[in-house]
Order: C-alpha cells, then structure tokens, then sequence
C-alpha cells in the first residue's frame, strides 16, 4: 500500500511538471469547491438529524481550509509548485477519507451478509472461523446467512447429501456448521443456513447413478445453457423429498434460527423433463414442447410456477412443525415484476400465502440510483404483506463509496435493513468506511421482533428531534409537539397485544390485533400528514428534516404492515400472470 502510494505522488509530480501552476490552480479551486460541498453536506446532516461526529468534521474541515490556503500562498512563488502539489494529495485524501464519516449508524436495522462456498471452504480451523466472525463484528453484522448445501454437497455431516469433507473441504473439527453457530452467538448473530434447493450447478457428478431422472431439462432437450449448469426438476416428487429431508436434517440437528432458501426457482427456459412433460399431457391433453397458443402458454408457466409455491409452503410448515421459533426467508429475483415468468418464482404470492417471514430481494445493481428504483419497485409489488431486506451486490462495486450510496439509498427508501453479497467480493476499503460509516456501531435487527423495533425506532425518532431542535432550526414549539405525539405513539406500539412474528401462525386471523394495527396506522397516517403540512412552513420545519421524520414513520409503517397484514383472516392468492 505504502509502495503504491509512493508511485502515486510521482506520478502527480511528473503530470504537475508537464502541466505548470496553471494545472495546480484549476485543481486548488476544483478542491475548495468539494471542501465547500462537504461543509454544505455537514449542514445538510443537521437538518436530517443524523447521529454523527459533527466535532471531529469541523476539526478536520478548518485542517482543509488551512491546508488549501496554505497552498494558495505557495503558488504565489514559482519554486514551491511541488510541495503545494503535494498539498494537492493530501486535501484530496482527507476528502475521501471523511467521506464515511458523514453516514449515520442506525440504531434499528438489520445488517446481513452472505457468507459464500469460497470462504466456507477457505476455513482450515476454528480460529479460521473466529477471525472471520470477528471481521463480520467489526461492521456489526447481525445476521448470517451461511452457505451449507451447494453443487451437491453439504459442509456438515450429511446421512442425506454428500458430506464436502469426503471430498476436498479441509476443516481440522468434527464439524464445520456446528463450530460455526456456536461461534456466531457468541457474538449475538443469528445463523440462517442458506440451501442452494433446485440450482444444482456443477455437482451433476453426484446425481448421474441411481437418480439421473431427477435432471430438469431445457426446451431444446439439454440438461444445461451455455453457462453449463445442471438443475433439479422441481415437479418430480424425489427431488422435492430429497430436499425437505434436507432442510428438516438441518432443524433437527442444529442450533440455527432459521433457514435461507436460495436458487428456489427454475432457470430460464427449464421445465421441460419428460416427467414434466408426461404429468403436463396427462392433465391437459398437450405436450408443453407442442405448445402453440399462448393461453396454453401461460397454463405451462402456472404449472410450474405452482410447484415451487407449494414447495415453499410445505418446507414452511414442516420446519416450524420442528421447530416454532425458526424464521423462513428466502434469496429472489428482483425487481418481481420482471422475472417472475421467466423462472417460475412468484415470491409475492409466498408473502401474501403467508408461507416466508421475509424475502432478501437481489437487487443487484452497480448504482445507487438502479439500486433504489428495484427497491421501491419490490416495496410496491409486496404492499406491506412481507418484509423486504435487499440484496446489495458488493461484487459490482469497485470502491466503498458506491456500497455507501446504495445502502443510504435504500435506508432512504425505509426498508428495515439490507444483506451484503457475499464475503469473498468484500474489499478491505469497503470494511473500512463501513466500519467508519453507516455500520460502525451495533443495531438492534428488525427480523425478528418488529413490533419492538417499530417501537425503539419511534423512541429514538423522540430523542432525536429533542437533541437536534437547537441546531437543526426546528421552531421549539413544533419540537416539542413532535416529541410529544411521538412518545405516544411509541408507547402504544411497545403495549399493543400483538402475537410474536417468529413463532405466530401466520394464517391465522386476529381480530383484535386488526383493530388495534389499524388504529395504530391511523395514527401513523396522521402524523406524516401533519409533517408534511408543517413543512410547507419552512420556519416550522426545515425540509430535510421533515423528510428525515417521514423516513423514519414509513419505516414504522412498514414493520406494522406485516403484522397487520396477517392479523386479517386469511383468504389464499393464486399464481396469476402479470
């Protein structure tokens, strides 16, 4: 690092000798404008409340301001160009550096990550896995989601899947998984395994003997696209057998807290097996390979559709037979409104059937701005029936910059919390202005119990506006009215008698639990509309600040929703085209 440093000042020494003072100049004046946007970017923070160290940017803001005038007065003599080029480098360091430090660290939300094949099988020891889940606390992760079943295998000792320590995994203990959960909640993150379920991949190998059938296949009569992929087919009752023994194995015999299901779907263009074909004609009267309308079209994509639905509902009801507390989510395609008919996945209708407790959208996108649309996309297509953590792609991103605007981006949609992909696509930059930013303290999760994070996010909105009234140029009178109504309402949130998410039956109806969520998203509504009215008054309420309140109630809404949702009685949705 040092090194490329050095290389980096003499590269800017070479560029400053060819370009002159004039170079130097232009470049002072572009810095100044940034030292001034990141004054006005400090104010801005005020206005929204932000909980960050105000003391610390001021310090180092006027270290700035000196700095630049200080180069100023070098430029005035010829002879001192290189040592105010070297001012140069350090202001535009100290830039970049404060960047992280202008990202709040939510007390309330869910910060998860996915913990990939590549790094499970990089783990030779225990130690391996404490200095790993020291590196996750470090960014105060507080849910993971580890890979335990892909390409075949499984990293634990399996009587149903081929056990990957058969094979090549290298891990010294007697088991891997069971190391790892015990080592996680020693540090208050929950394990959620996650099981790859029909994406078999390259682990054909472990299929071709007695179980070739179970072997989905292509419209064009190939088992794989050009990525060279395998799948299993969804329809044949082997394969879903195979599977919820699996994932039954894995709530019997380990402390997790819930189960993640991945690549829950087919890939484009499968589901034409003969097994599926011969079940299709026998209920009507078409093989899907002679298919000519498109209503018969769009029958064939229900058809498969709804065994994955009925998959996920009987590996819901099956694995809190076992165990009531554990949690279902599952990874999915997003936006929804794009690829539900090309793979078969209509994760809406798991949330509005009641059979997931929360979907991690992956709304990958190398964007703050694309990442934000598919967000609020999923938000609408969900309408409050299930809660959404989306997916941040690390992997596209080649600076820690970007997964800072896309995770402030979605906190500004209200989403309760977000999952990282995946460990192995982390860069060290990024735990560093994660650590100095947006994740840099503990958060209470929000998957769990969101009642009680409904509630500690409407105390802390109190507070908030309480502390920042004097410097955030809330008139006294609104503030104090405001810390009033929120108090309240927060207060009735932490009382209502409402059924625990984590082991509710989520079908069953609730009458009082409707009236008093209605009455409390009643209140709710009231109040963003009096926040939006007094912000029409600027002298009242600053219109950051407004905005940073009516975040903070839509987050509140939107783990109500949920809860409200599945207090009404239930009525079964369909697998339907968009």
């Amino acid at each position: 690092m040092k090194n490329k440093s050095i290389w980096i000042l003499i590269l800017v020494l070479v560029f400053t000798l060819a370009c002159g003072a004039n170079y130097i100049s232009d470049r002072l004046l572009e810095l100044e404008g940034e030292t001034n946007k990141l004054k006005a970017a400090i104010s801005t923070a005020k206005q929204e409340m932000r909980r960050i160290d105000y003391d610390y940017l001021a310090k180092e803001v006027a270290v700035l301001e000196k700095t630049i005038w200080r180069s100023k007065e070098l430029l005035k003599t010829k002879d001192n160009e290189d040592e105010a080029t070297l001012l140069l480098v350090d202001i535009t360091s100290k830039l970049k550096d404060l960047r992280p430090f202008l990202y709040e660290s939510l007390p309330v939300e869910t910060r998860a990550m996915w913990v990939d094949r590549v790094t499970v099988e990089s783990f030779f020891n225990r130690d391996d896995i404490k200095r790993h889940l020291d590196l996750l606390q470090s960014i105060n992760i507080n849910l993971i989601f580890i890979d335990v079943y892909n390409n075949g295998t499984s990293i634990y000792p399996s009587e149903v899947a081929t056990y990957l320590r058969r094979i090549e995994l290298m891990y010294d203990g007697d088991d891997l998984l069971s190391d790892f959960i015990s080592e996680a909640h020693k540090r208050d993150m929950e394990v959620h395994p996650l099981v790859r379920i029909f994406g078999l991949h390259n682990g054909a190998e472990y299929f071709t003997n007695d179980r070739f059938h179970w072997f989905d296949k292509t419209k064009d009569n190939s088992y794989t696209l050009s990525n060279g992929f395998y799948w299993l087919n969804p329809v044949h009752p082997e394969v879903r057998e195979y599977m919820i023994t699996l994932l039954k194995e894995l709530t019997q015999n380990y402390d997790i807290d819930g189960i993640h299901l991945d690549y829950i779907r087919y890939d484009t263009n499968f589901g034409y097996s003969q097994y599926t074909r011969d079940l299709f004609k026998s209920l009507f009267g078409v093989d899907p390979l002679n298919i000519s309308s498109p209503e018969m079209e769009n029958t064939f994509t229900v058809f498969k559709t709804q065994f994955i639905n009925k998959f996920v509902e009987r590996t819901y009801t099956e694995l809190k037979a076992i165990k009531p507390d554990l949690l279902l989510s599952a990874a999915v395609s997003a936006p929804y409104t794009w690829i539900k008919l090309d793979v078969g996945q209509d994760w809406v209708n798991w949330a509005k059937n009641r059979i997931i407790h929360f979907v991690t959208p992956m709304a990958y996108r190398t964007t703050a701005r694309e990442y934000s649309a598919v967000i609020n996309s999923d938000i609408d297509a969900t309408s409050g029936s299930t809660y959404l953590y989306p997916g941040l792609g690390i992997y596209l991103l080649t600076d820690g910059i970007s997964a800072l605007e896309q995770l402030k981006a979605a906190q500004d949609a209200s989403v309760p919390g977000q999952a990282l992909y995946s460990t192995t696509n982390m860069k060290q930059v990024q735990y560093k202005m994660l650590q100095e930013g947006p994740w840099s303290k503990p958060a209470t999760p929000t998957y769990r119990d969101p009642q009680n994070s409904a509630h500690l996010i409407l105390e802390d909105l109190a507070k908030r506006i309480d502390e920042f009234q004097s410097i955030s140029d809330i008139d006294p009178s609104v503030a104090s009215e405001y810390v009033h109504l929120i108090n309240n309402l927060s207060g009735k949130v932490a009382s209502a008698d409402l059924r625990q998410w984590d082991n509710r039956d989520l079908r069953l109806s609730s009458e009082q639990e409707t009236i008093l969520l209605e009455q409390l998203l009643d209140e709710l509504a009231r109040l963003k509309k009096q926040v939006n009215k007094d912000s029409e008054d600027l002298k009242k309420l600053p219109d950051a600040t407004s905005k940073r309140i009516i975040r903070d109630l839509k987050q509140v809404e939107n783990l109500l929703m949920p809860l409200y949702f599945t207090s009404k009685p239930f009525v079964y949705t369909s697998t339907t085209l968009l």
